[in-house]
């Protein structure tokens, strides 16, 4: 599996060291700063089981059998992970 954080901070890296036309500079700088701060977020925490199994509860009352896609999509709405 690819790790963007590390990819996206590798991407910094590089933008820094090219030497860019100074029209270029500013605009650059903005975004390579915004990218080191975003880069520097602390990740939140995946969630708690009693989070997952309070958050199942209240998505399985269909007991459908395509409610673990709305489950998955809803962790992965909150947590990210």
């Amino acid at each position: 599996m690819t790790n963007y954080k590390q990819l996206c901070a590798d991407l910094v890296d590089a933008l820094e060291l090219c030497d860019w036309p100074y029209k270029l500079k500013e605009a650059i700088r903005t975004n390579i700063d915004r990218a080191r701060a975003a880069l520097a977020e602390q990740e939140t925490e995946g969630p708690t089981d009693e989070q997952l199994d309070e958050l199942f509860v209240e998505i399985d009352q269909t007991g459908s059998p395509k409610s673990w896609r709305i489950y998955a999509r809803t962790v992965l709405t909150n947590w990210g992970k």
